[in-house]
């Protein structure tokens, strides 16, 4: 929703969508080590970037300007004969004088403080693994939707235009994710049902929940000047997500009868609530009478 304030003269063709990790550290030390870390990443990649960029604009390739930058060494030689490279730091020999203090104050960063901190670090970033050979469900569902539906203007008890938005962000959704092979959903809800075989992030939970959640969010607000016109947005739509593993495919199709099974019982519900509603009643009222038709 914030794209236009920044970019006024830009249209946004595709939408973004982030994965995250969470990352716990048992003292302030530590965190303090990390964020050091973050900062030394970045300075070297805006290093890398700012090099990269500068030698594409004063005329090489891409691919020029990457072998410039890239140094490799010959690690070891495959079992083929063939040399194995990979990107290290370059040592340098030189006959200097380390006794007095010039070389040191040139060279701060050789003996800095810290300097090897970094790897101990990354050991807290231990991801939860989901398990293989086991079918992924995906449940995505809108957080709050009964406020965000209100706030639209929504149809009760079924907004069919919000339905399709839902459907066509729920296809775009299995065309970017190659690995999904059936997909279910109703009202404010789908669950994405990824192979047992997909190597999706290295089957890593974190980051498949939460790259999938910030896409369909991603998908939902693009699509929505399509299917809502004449409909300002005026609340930035939030979806939740969580992994379901089954390791046989008879416990998928049950799931998938279960979430069924769901929807149509709320929709019997609401659509008996709503027609209480629009008749006269209050809604305490007709919760109160449809209350006691699904208990008998």
């Amino acid at each position: 929703m914030k794209w236009k304030d920044f970019f006024p003269n830009k249209e946004l063709k595709e939408p973004p969508y982030f994965d995250a990790r969470a990352v716990c550290y048992t003292n302030l030390k530590t965190i303090r080590d990390y964020l050091a870390w973050r900062q030394v990443d970045c300075h070297i990649n805006n290093q890398y970037n700012t090099c990269f960029w500068m030698l594409v604009k004063s005329g090489k390739s891409e691919q020029e300007a990457q072998l410039a930058l890239k140094v490799e060494t010959t690690v070891k030689i495959g079992d083929y004969g063939d040399p194995i490279k990979r990107p290290r730091l370059k040592v340098t020999v030189a006959h200097i004088d380390i006794i007095g203090l010039e070389f040191w104050e040139n060279h701060q960063d050789i003996l800095r403080e810290g300097k090897f901190t970094h790897g101990f670090v990354k050991k807290f970033g231990i991801n939860r693994m989901l398990p293989p050979c086991n079918w992924i469900v995906v449940r995505i569902h809108a957080c709050q939707f009964d406020q965000f539906s209100t706030i639209h203007s929504f149809d009760k008890p079924n907004d069919e235009t919000a339905l399709r938005l839902m459907n066509k962000s729920a296809s775009l959704m299995m065309e970017q994710y190659a690995d999904i092979v059936f997909g279910y959903g109703f009202s404010n809800e789908y669950s994405f049902v990824f192979h047992e075989k997909t190597e999706l992030y290295q089957r890593q939970e974190s980051l498949i929940l939460s790259s999938c959640s910030s896409y369909f969010t991603s998908l939902y607000m693009t699509k929505w000047k399509e299917f809502f016109p004449y409909t300002e947005l005026m609340q930035t739509p939030r979806f939740e997500a969580e992994a379901l593993c089954y390791p046989k495919l008879k416990i998928v199709c049950e799931y998938l009868s279960s979430r069924q099974a769901e929807c149509h019982a709320g929709n019997q519900y609401n659509t008996c609530f709503w027609v209480l509603v629009k008749s006269g009643k209050s809604e305490k009222e007709a919760h109160e009478i449809v209350k006691v038709f699904f208990q008998n």
